[in-house]
């Protein structure tokens, strides 16, 4: 087809199959965009392809689309105080995920040894398997202040708090029957949720 027509893309009937075999774009109409393939028709197509790169920066320089766990390393780090910052520490511990257990030992070191650097932070953690991961997460730089870092830190702390409490809440769904004290503790939980 010669470039410059319009296309019109079939849509898939009530929301089956799927358009990826229509070069991977979703229905509606593209122009030919020459050698580098389709790219969006209109407007507002082309600005909201467009909004990453415009979407203001974050307070800090920690790159977020980490994991949680991996972003509260990172800050926890290049700043050992933060993990004064810690509440609910007992929750964050039962979480089910990777780097929780490594989490909640860097914030205990931290609490232990108040001022500790980040040299010394890593000197106390040598013996740990993880040692040359952890010296080249604290090696990258944190853009942003004080402040944009400490507001990402709460926010880390307080979303692993919360992935608690629904891991928590989930595990007592699924139980097969709850005693009275678990039924409580359960609308306990579910009354707290966000």
């Amino acid at each position: 087809m010669p470039e410059g027509y319009l296309v019109s893309v079939p849509q898939w009937p009530n929301g089956g199959g799927s358009a990826r075999g229509n070069g991977g774009e979703r229905g509606g109409r593209f122009e030919r965009g020459g050698p580098g393939g389709r790219r969006p028709r209109t407007a507002a197509d082309r600005i909201l392809a467009e909004l990453p790169t415009l979407s203001a920066p974050r307070p800090a320089g920690v790159d977020h689309r980490r994991s949680l766990v991996r972003t509260a390393i990172s800050l926890l780090l290049t700043r050992p105080s933060l993990a004064t910052e810690v509440e609910h520490l007992d929750w964050i511990e039962t979480l089910d995920q990777p780097g929780i257990p490594l989490f909640v030992e860097l914030v205990h070191l931290a609490l232990q040894r108040p001022g500790l650097s980040t040299g010394a932070l890593l000197e106390a953690l040598a013996s740990n398997p993880q040692i040359d991961a952890l010296q080249k997460l604290a090696a990258q730089p944190l853009a942003g202040d004080d402040a944009g870092l400490l507001e990402d830190f709460r926010g880390c702390v307080r979303k692993l708090r919360q992935q608690a409490i629904e891991q928590r809440v989930e595990w007592l769904k699924a139980q097969p029957s709850l005693d009275d004290e678990s039924k409580s503790e359960l609308r306990a939980l579910l009354s707290h949720r966000i």
